[in-house]
Parts: structure tokens; C-alpha cells; sequence
């Protein structure tokens, strides 16, 4: 899954009267949302976090604790796909220290184990490659971190150039063993997508981007390099979405699957067996008043189809194949099952 790790944080402030015509479906669950860090789509794999400093994990009856730390300790369980593997980012300070550069704990873990190893410090960990490989960012040293999951001496990391934006964390897919792409800043601020091979430790500028506002976001379907392009100004406004098979991997080969004339939000999750990328289309009323629904593109057919109607979210969580969207403390379906109170089996103890 793209990124269930800031379901919290990216709550909207917006009143709660904005809720009151939406369709979508509120996500149910036996335990507390606030709680719940993953839930598998058939309701058999639950993580949870408890007041203790616990990730507790809920499967086949039973409850495991796969993490231990001090009181409050807000963690952050990110899987895929391939469900072999799940990584973690374990925050000891979240109620303590605010910083969105945090450096917190990384950890692994198999899929549905109770056993989990601490793997580096850094933030937004990653899994690529069908979690052959798993990936973390250092922000302070700007270093890129590339560990493959079951081989602890097959591991490497890349430098970033990127010094205008102290809080920027670079988006990155791996097509291959022996390559990631990745986004950075160059020293004038300008940004780019780059190509990093493991072989060579050598770097290759993809694409340059001529705008010190120009926000890019990758991801991956399949064989696919898909590219998310927007601005941080008003003024620069325009969203692109394209994409670059790794077979004739070359900018010359860029393909546009979407385009917008609005700067759309792009937190992107990508779906392997469907082909989907969703995120947020901006619309513009007569009076100029903005709202933001989420929307997802068919990359194949390149039809965008509109989804949700809250007007105000901004973040889209993959859990398992079922995406949701955190929203004042609720979890709305856009896909998916809405009620896991007959599937979950979480303990009382976990309602802390």
C-alpha cells in the first residue's frame, strides 16, 4: 500500500457539517480507529497500536506483540501488494517533540509475524519489488537508504543534492534489482527525476523541471513509470499525470495519460491489478471557491472517474486493496468493505 504511515496527521480542520451529504461509506471496525494501523481485506490481519507503546498484531484468534516502547508512541505500518513483508516507523516522541524531520525508528517485519527487527532511523519507509527491497529517508544527511528485505549485506543508499527545502522526502520506485528512481532538488532549487544504478553507483538526470515550484510525485504500475506533475503557486497552475514504460525507459517515450489546468492534490496510490492512480482533482466554482475530490485515473483507458465527495480530504490510504480516506477521525470508503466488525477478531485490551 502507498503510505498508510500519516493517516493521522493529515486530518482536515474543516467543520463537520461539511459531512452531512457524503455517500461514501464510514469504515467500521471492533476497535478504535485511532487505534488501527492496518486491516487486511478479509479482516484476518490487524495491527494496532495501544496507549502502552505496543504494535500489537491480531490474527487467527490470537494477539501478538511485535513492538514495545515507551507510553504514546505513535507507529506507522506501511504493506503492499505482495503482503510478504510489512515495514514500520516507529515515532517515541510523537506527543513529546513535534518535527516533521523526525528521525524515528524503522523496523521490518514478515507478513502477519510477530517478530520484528529494527532496521535503521529515518522516516517514510517503503516497500518495492514485490518487498524484495524496502527503502527509508534520512533527512538530515539526505541520504536515500535501499535494503534488500531478506539479505541484510545487499544494501545501499544515495545522497541527495536537495538543500532549498529542509522538509522535502524524495518519492522513489525501484523497476529493477539494480535500479531506483527517485526525485530530488538540485542546488538552484529546480527539481528533477533521477536514476540511480546500484552497479555503476553512478547517477543519470531522467527528466529537469524548470520551475522551483514544480511538485513531482512517481509511482509504479506494473511495467509503468507513472509521473504526477503540479505547482505549489497559484499562479503556475497545471497537473499532468504521464507515464514511461521501463522497457523503453527514455523521456522521449513519455506518454500523458491526464491533464488538468488546476494544481490537483497529488498524494498518489497506485494499484498493480487494476491500474489505477488515485488522487485529488481541484475544482473551481464561478466565484473562484477551490475544492478538492478524489478521483482516480484508468491508465489504460485514461478515464478519470470521481469518486468522493467530502470536498476538503486530501489523503488516500491503500490497505490490502481497500482505499479509504481519513477524514475527521472517520475512514471513508472508496473501495471496498465498509464494516470489519464481523471479520476482525481485536481484543478489548486494544480499545486503550
Amino acid at each position: 500500500m502507498e503510505r498508510s504511515k500519516k493517516f493521522l496527521i493529515f486530518l482536515s480542520l474543516f467543520s463537520v457539517s461539511l459531512l452531512a451529504d457524503t455517500k461514501l461509506s464510514i469504515l467500521k471496525t471492533k476497535q478504535s480507529l485511532d487505534n488501527l494501523r492496518y486491516i487486511s481485506a478479509d479482516g484476518n490481519i490487524t495491527y494496532y497500536q495501544r496507549a502502552s507503546g505496543t504494535l500489537l498484531l491480531s490474527t487467527n484468534y490470537k494477539v501478538f506483540e511485535v513492538s514495545k516502547s515507551s507510553k504514546k508512541t505513535q507507529y506507522y505500518v506501511t504493506a503492499t501488494e505482495a503482503k510478504k513483508y510489512v515495514v514500520i516507523e516507529r515515532n517515541p516522541t510523537y506527543h513529546t517533540f513535534y518535527d516533521q524531520r523526525g528521525i524515528n525508528d524503522i523496523l521490518i517485519s514478515g507478513y502477519g509475524s510477530e517478530r520484528s527487527k529494527l532496521v535503521g532511523k529515518g522516516t517514510d519507509p517503503q516497500l518495492h519489488l514485490n518487498d524484495q527491497w524496502y527503502s527509508f529517508y534520512q533527512p538530515y544527511t539526505k541520504k536515500l537508504y535501499l535494503n534488500n528485505s531478506s539479505q541484510e549485506s545487499i544494501s545501499f543508499n544515495v545522497t541527495l543534492a536537495s538543500t532549498q527545502n529542509p522538509y522535502f522526502i524524495p518519492s522513489r520506485v525501484m523497476p529493477d534489482n539494480n535500479t531506483v528512481v527517485f526525485t530530488d532538488y538540485n542546488q538552484k532549487g529546480f527539481p528533477g527525476i533521477l536514476v540511480f544504478s546500484f552497479s555503476s553507483k553512478k547517477i543519470k538526470v531522467l527528466k529537469k523541471y524548470q520551475s522551483p515550484n514544480t511538485q513531482i510525485k512517481l509511482c509504479k504500475i506494473n511495467d509503468q513509470l507513472i509521473i504526477a506533475k503540479t505547482s505549489f503557486d497559484s499562479l503556475e497552475k497545471g497537473t499532468t499525470i504521464s507515464s514511461i514504460s521501463f522497457k523503453n525507459f527514455s523521456v522521449e517515450n513519455e506518454k500523458i495519460l491526464y491533464q488538468s489546468k488546476e494544481n490537483d492534490i497529488i498524494n498518489l496510490v497506485c494499484t498493480q491489478k487494476d491500474s489505477l492512480v488515485y488522487f485529488f482533482k481541484t475544482f473551481r466554482n464561478e466565484v473562484g471557491k477551490l475544492t478538492y475530490e478524489a478521483a482516480s485515473l484508468n491508465v489504460k483507458d485514461k478515464k478519470v472517474a470521481v469518486l468522493g465527495d467530502l470536498k476538503f480530504a486530501n489523503q488516500i490510504i491503500n490497505m490490502d486493496g481497500n482505499i479509504f480516506i481519513p477524514y475527521l477521525s472517520n475512514y471513508y470508503v472508496l473501495k471496498g468493505k465498509s464494516d470489519f466488525t464481523d471479520y476482525d477478531q481485536l481484543s478489548k485490551e486494544g480499545q486503550e
